[in-house]
């Protein structure tokens, strides 16, 4: 049994996203489920070149894309448009605790349409909670893909053994702004992580 707690607290600024799409501790895994509809078209204009849209159910969320370069070697450009999708979340956590960030287990309804590359986040130094998408093309470089509001994202899982309580908090703009903490720069973001693990003498206490 873990004693030791770990407190993420959950900031959005949307109270219907709170109520009905809450971030939600399950079976050892933090759970992010989709806030809103979301469809993205990859086409060819009248040149030829491929082109890609996004449409929202709110008219609010946002997807941005990342230009090839920063992700060519992973996945192919040729059939694959990227989007990170920008989460409305801030998270907030008591003690730096990384976590593993997986596809949620709903996306392998859209496997072979939709990729949601692993990687890693602790809410101590970064507390915005964006998921990157890459979205496949046929042979024509074109595609058409719809995700529906509460399909699961991604899951989160830590690295180490916490009891961990989830608590959800609407609060207004400016206090979200406030609760956020992004390093531009990724060297800014090691640089404070190396600090605090020499403060506390062990990586993994």
């Amino acid at each position: 049994m873990f004693t030791k707690k770990l407190y993420l607290d959950c900031y959005t600024v949307y109270e219907h996203i709170a109520e009905f799409y809450p971030i939600q501790w399950r079976s050892g895994q933090l759970n992010l489920p989709l806030w809103t509809d979301v469809t993205v078209e990859i086409y060819r204009d009248a040149q030829g070149l491929i082109r890609s849209d996004y449409a929202t159910a709110d008219r609010v969320s946002a997807l941005h894309p990342h230009d090839p370069l920063q992700w060519e070697g992973y996945i192919s450009s040729q059939h694959y448009q990227h989007y990170k999708i920008l989460a409305p979340w801030h998270i907030e956590a008591s003690e730096p605790v990384k976590f593993v960030m997986s596809p949620h287990p709903d996306m392998l309804a859209h496997a072979g349409h939709i990729t949601v590359p692993p990687g890693d986040i602790d809410f101590v130094y970064q507390r915005a909670i964006h998921v990157n998408t890459f979205w496949h093309t046929d042979q024509r470089g074109c595609a058409s893909q719809l995700l529906t509001a509460g399909t699961g994202l991604v899951q989160l899982t830590p690295l180490l053994p916490r009891d961990v309580r989830v608590r959800i908090h609407a609060v207004t703009l400016e206090e979200f702004n406030r609760k956020n903490y992004t390093p531009k720069f990724l060297g800014l973001y090691r640089e404070r992580q190396e600090r605090d693990q020499e403060r506390r003498g062990c990586p993994f206490a």
